[in-house]
């Protein structure tokens, strides 16, 4: 099987990566950035949590924080792919309580938004700082001006973005499904079915990548002095074995001494 990857550089504090994409395979990777994946030419085969989809000229892929996913690009391919931290996209309020669908059609729109990206394509390279934040954030109001009044979901699901929210500020806690459930104002078996559907993974999977996402930049942090042990327990885990595993699972690697 192949390693999952949990790519640090997305994670980086304030990044913003724009690229535009000639083709080439990207392995299974995850990362609490968002990423959106615009095709030009061709096609891209999306695998996102274990399910394919593809995407032809005009589509959108947004890919949300912590999904393990992977691109197949035949030869001709051409994409323009957008990276955003989530420290970048939190400043956004009203974009994080959008739901959008992890896959948006071609449509009347689709133009003015390929024309705005070859903009940001003719402008990245000589753009300092706070032009490049300009670009993304017109960019991202093109997204919710044209889907985000498409009818995608339910009205429960819209309290997905509050409920990941929540997470994200309380992932060192006991987050159980009972609790979760009941602070929400669900039955355990309706918020599971729930989360399921709107995130794409069980509720445990999706905490354990939150957890280990935050413990691996403390992992990397040359200046940190606490033990593994203390890594582990801050960052919400009950055991080193589960630490451990989680590590594995995601192909992170120590870098600091086991005491």
């Amino acid at each position: 099987m192949q390693p999952t990857l949990y790519e640090t550089r997305s994670d980086a504090e304030h990044h913003i990566y724009f690229e535009h994409s000639y083709g080439g395979d990207t392995p299974s990777h995850f990362h609490q950035a968002l990423e959106i994946v615009y095709v030009i030419k061709e096609k891209i085969i999306v695998t996102l949590n274990e399910k394919t989809h593809i995407l032809y000229p005009g589509e959108i892929a947004v890919i949300p924080s912590y999904c393990i996913h992977s691109f197949r690009c035949p030869v001709g391919t051409e994409a323009f792919v957008f990276t955003i931290a989530q420290n970048v996209i939190s400043k956004l309020q009203e974009f994080t309580m959008v739901s959008f669908s992890n896959f948006l059609p071609k449509n009347q729109f689709s133009k003015e938004i390929e024309n705005w990206l070859r903009l940001c394509e003719e402008k990245w390279r000589d753009s300092n700082y706070l032009m490049r934040y300009s670009l993304v954030y017109y960019f991202i109001g093109l997204l919710q001006k044209y889907f985000s009044s498409t009818p995608q979901r339910s009205e429960a699901d819209s309290l997905i973005p509050e409920i990941l929210n929540y997470i994200e500020e309380h992932y060192t806690e006991d987050l159980s499904l009972k609790f979760l459930s009941a602070y929400f104002g669900y039955s355990k078996n309706y918020f599971s079915t729930l989360f399921n559907h709107c995130v794409n993974m069980h509720l445990t999977e999706y905490m354990n990548r939150v957890r280990i996402l935050h413990a691996k930049q403390d992992l990397d942090d040359a200046n940190n002095t606490e033990t593994i042990l203390q890594i582990a327990t801050k960052h919400g885990f009950n055991s080193l074995n589960t630490f451990y595993r989680a590590l594995k699972k995601y192909n992170c690697q120590l870098k600091l001494p086991l005491t």
